[in-house]
């Protein structure tokens, strides 16, 4: 049983970190939008910009 408790915890813990990280990159990423040139919208965008010139 003490076996179970100790497995249970360490997954639990690695879950903890695992959600962590993934909430950190994403801050990350939406910290910088400029960094992630790579939306469609955007590039459409600019071409409509650049073409109504």
């Amino acid at each position: 049983m003490n076996a179970m408790g100790l497995l249970a915890s360490i997954f639990g813990v690695m879950l903890l970190v695992v959600l962590w990280a993934v909430v950190k990159a994403a801050y990350e990423v939406s910290r910088q939008p400029s960094a992630e040139p790579r939306h469609p919208s955007d590039r459409h965008a600019n071409e409509r910009r650049i073409s109504g010139r």
